[in-house]
């Protein structure tokens, strides 16, 4: 489970994910499944393809994930795609007038790099060993 903050320090829920390695045999395999299943999706052909073969090949399901209410929100596929690809105005506008937009691209980011890192499901050697002391 990877608990996500900002620079800030900010919370925005715990993930929980398995690992995400291009090169295992397990994804390898499960990518070419998910390219049959989703062949004529829009999601899958559109900008944010490659999250949504990340959403549904590697996050499973969160927790103290809030909407702007700040009430939980209730894990699904399809809204885990929608945090992670979300954009919204920020009142702003650049030097040519434009409207400024924000997204979750910092979050996505962060969530893929943990889940990149094997480091981050490898079994705690202390925690392991007096788990097996106990048995």
């Amino acid at each position: 489970e990877h608990a996500i903050r900002d620079e800030a320090d900010n919370y925005y829920g715990s993930f929980k994910t398995t690992l995400f390695d291009q090169h295992s045999q397990y994804t390898i395999v499960a990518t070419e499944r998910f390219n049959r299943m989703h062949s004529e999706s829009a999601k899958a052909k559109g900008d944010y393809a490659n999250v949504f073969a990340f959403v549904e090949l590697c996050v499973h399901d969160w927790k103290d994930v809030l909407d702007e209410n700040g009430k939980q929100v209730k894990f699904s596929k399809e809204a885990a795609f929608e945090l992670l690809t979300a954009k919204w105005d920020t009142g702003e506008l650049d030097d040519d007038g434009k409207a400024v937009e924000a997204n979750n691209g910092w979050l996505t980011d962060r969530l893929i790099k943990l889940t990149s890192d094997v480091r981050n499901y490898q079994a705690d050697p202390v925690a392991t060993k007096a788990e097996a002391v106990k048995n």
